[in-house]
């Protein structure tokens, strides 16, 4: 069953990332990013190693946060999100510039959009959903 990893921004403009557990890899992951960045709305899906996941973790743990969190990269899809300082609602809310693209190594074709209202908790909230789904296959 999939697991939801990461969730950025609301309504018009968010991101979704869910994660589960190959079946036939051991040590591979099916993502799938569920993208609202209006008037533009899609979902992308593909595989990346435990790694990728186990870092992006280890970032979001990092304390204050680094200005770019990592998904991914190479041959796998590749998130990257700049934290930008918070803007619109909230003013503690995390607002991102976010960048995806099919495949690490080849940027294009790729979609960079902006994410706001995302609450303080987000970072901790997904680096919990990330064990969850490491320890279900541990």
């Amino acid at each position: 069953m999939a697991e939801t990893i990461l969730i950025l921004g609301e309504s018009s403009s968010s991101l979704v990332v869910e994660a589960e557990a190959d079946d036939k890899v051991p040590w591979a992951y099916n993502l799938t990013f569920r993208v609202r960045a209006w008037p533009f709305e899609g979902t992308l899906c593909g595989m990346m190693s435990d790694t990728y996941l186990e870092e992006l973790r280890d970032e979001l743990r990092t304390d204050p946060l680094p200005a770019q969190l990592h998904l991914g990269r190479d041959r796998s899809i590749e998130l990257i999100l700049d934290v930008d300082e918070p803007y619109g609602g909230e003013r503690t809310d995390y607002g991102f510039t976010a960048k995806l693209s099919w495949t690490g190594d080849d940027p294009f074709p790729s979609i960079t959009w902006m994410l706001g209202s995302t609450p303080p908790d987000f970072a901790e909230q997904a680096a919990d959903a990330i064990d969850r789904l490491l320890a279900a296959e541990g």
